[in-house]
């Protein structure tokens, strides 16, 4: 019983150290601006959240919005249209819609790879290991 609490700790250790930078950047933004909740690389960042406008705008199909190609809009990057659309529902702005999202689906990550230690291994210690190499290495 012990080890699913230490695992549980590490876990949310995991989740706030990946959270920690962006609560940093909210928390010495300038009076009047904005920190966009940006992570890791903005190319991709901006894609989400084009997907999650779309969305929230109650298409099914996305493009790019980030570029002046023409593409066809196709029906793929479901959950960021999801998110949208929860975005829209609930009125709360797409970047904390994302921000919330990888908290979430992050939490689901780890839930997942631990269920996953636990069916591969039968003792405590390789358990508690085998999580703590997973959590901190995921990004």
């Amino acid at each position: 019983m012990a080890t699913k609490y230490i695992i549980f700790i590490t876990m949310l250790l995991a989740i706030s150290i990946s959270i920690m930078p962006d609560i940093y950047r909210l928390e010495i933004a300038l009076p009047g601006t904005t920190f966009p909740l940006i992570h890791n690389h903005p190319g991709d960042y901006f894609s989400y959240i084009s997907y999650m406008k779309s969305g929230e705008q109650g298409k099914w199909k996305v493009t790019s919005r980030v570029n002046s190609d023409r593409f066809e809009p196709q029906f793929a990057y479901t959950i960021f249209i999801l998110l949208g659309k929860i975005g829209k529902i609930t009125n709360i702005e797409l970047p904390w819609i994302y921000f919330a999202a990888r908290i979430v689906f992050g939490w689901f990550l780890l839930y997942i790879c631990f269920l996953s230690v636990c069916f591969l291994f039968k003792k405590s210690i390789y358990r508690v290991v085998g999580c703590i190499l997973i959590f901190f290495s995921t990004g």
